[in-house]
């Protein structure tokens, strides 16, 4: 996966061109696809853009003009680039190698994930499948691109990031500067002179457009505070320390943005109904999780495994290796999830077990707008929520998903018995009470 953001007009058009034209040499059978956001607007590309640049190369390439079946096809062998809508079944019954997709600000979650929903498979059985995210800088509503930019720059496995702009947080940045617009724009100077954006400038309809456009700076939505995290009134009124799970239904996990850390959690229907989550195992680095995944699976047969799609994918595809089954979660069902956790808190049906390592992540947890709903925020957050997400995720798991198999019948903590106490220094307070932490 390759995620390339720059300002407007820095030759991403052309970049695109030559990159699927390079892969086209690599075997004689390569399927290139190209999309925007409207394939009208990838036509459009191509007959302005691309035609002009290939004509003189008509001894290398056969150019298909077309409606509908427009794209470059070697002359020799039978490799190609064609034009897809973006859709989720527009790659059905086809073989993809590079994929690029275009104006990726134009997606919002739902959307970008269903398009990526039909790329995957195209792209399966390809040995040198790639794909590529392509974009300038969007809006608020740009909620599949900024999550793109998060994982690339949070070291996602498999992610190559290449992010053009300028930083608004520097002391000296000064939108109205030329030497910022140099630093941050990888071909002023070059393919047009200082003068053009002087002009911009000049003329902007707002300092906003002039950045977005230019600079590649925007409102991204994960950067945008939204309102507190949780009502920790309602949060101290949900402990319950000696609270036993009847049956353990979800085991959930997740890592931090930085993947400093990882928690897994539990959740199952308590004694009074309310559904109880608890934190089973929280840790630095993110080497020891998917052995924690796999035991919490065996010791629980009947539950089912959750996790968020994009950023524990990698420890997904070693739990699949190992035949452990994970249903990823994609940020459609992570936001209803988020959000049926606070419902349920505030109609008395989620009960927790006052664990130090929940309790500070609740403390220090903010949320980011996602769309018209909205999601835990890593990046916005004072703390490492991982233990929240896990036990988010773990309590919609339980509320709308049948159990599995036979569940396994587990005692969190007697009521006769104090529950274990976290190591001191670790991950808890010294003397709070909770889950046992190893």
């Amino acid at each position: 996966m390759v995620v390339l953001s720059v300002p407007r007009r820095a030759g991403k058009t052309t970049l695109s061109l030559a990159v699927n034209l390079d892969h086209l040499d690599i075997t004689s059978d390569q399927r290139a696809w190209y999309t925007a956001q409207r394939r009208e607007t990838a036509a459009k590309l191509f007959r302005d853009e691309w035609v002009p640049m290939l004509e003189p190369l008509s001894r290398l390439y056969r150019l298909r003009r077309s409606q509908g079946s427009e794209g470059v096809h070697k002359r020799r062998g039978s490799s190609r680039l064609q034009l897809f809508a973006p859709t989720a079944d527009a790659l059905h019954s086809t073989n993809a190698d590079t994929v690029t997709v275009d104006e990726a600000w134009a997606f919002d979650v739902e959307s970008g994930e269903a398009l990526e929903g039909g790329i995957r498979p195209a792209q399966l059985t390809r040995p040198w499948r790639q794909t590529w995210i392509v974009s300038a800088g969007g809006t608020v509503e740009s909620t599949w691109w900024d999550r793109w930019l998060t994982a690339g720059a949070s070291g996602l496995p498999g992610v190559a990031m290449f992010d053009y702009g300028a930083d608004p947080t520097d002391p000296g940045y000064d939108p109205a500067d030329p030497a910022v617009w140099v630093g941050a724009h990888p071909t002023a100077g070059i393919a047009f002179g200082l003068d053009v954006l002087h002009r911009e400038w000049a003329i902007r309809e707002s300092d906003a457009a002039f950045e977005r456009a230019y600079l590649n700076v925007w409102p991204r939505p994960s950067e945008v505070l939204a309102a507190a995290g949780v009502d920790l009134a309602l949060w101290s009124a949900a402990a319950r320390p000696s609270v036993s799970v009847t049956s353990v239904r979800a085991v959930a996990f997740d890592v931090a943005g930085d993947r400093s850390s990882a928690a897994v959690a539990v959740a199952g229907p308590g004694p009074d109904g309310a559904t109880v989550v608890e934190v089973i195992d929280a840790r630095r680095g993110v080497g020891w999780l998917a052995a924690a995944v796999r035991d919490a699976r065996r010791a629980h047969p009947g539950a089912r495994v959750v996790a968020d799609s994009l950023v524990t994918a990698g420890v997904i595809a070693e739990l699949r290796r190992v035949r452990v089954a994970v249903d990823p979660v994609g940020a459609g069902d992570h936001a209803r999830a988020c959000g049926a956790f606070l419902d349920a808190l505030a109609d008395g049906r989620l009960s927790h077990r006052a664990q130090a390592v929940l309790d500070d992540a609740v403390i220090g947890a903010a949320r980011r707008p996602l769309g018209d709903a909205w999601l835990w925020s890593r990046a916005r957050s004072g703390v490492d929520i991982s233990p929240l997400v896990a036990v988010t995720l773990a309590a919609w798991s339980v509320a709308v998903a049948a159990p599995r198999g036979r569940g396994a019948v587990v005692v969190v903590a007697a009521p006769d018995r104090p529950a274990p106490r976290y190591p001191a220094g670790r991950f808890g307070r010294p003397g709070a009470t909770g889950a046992s932490m190893r």
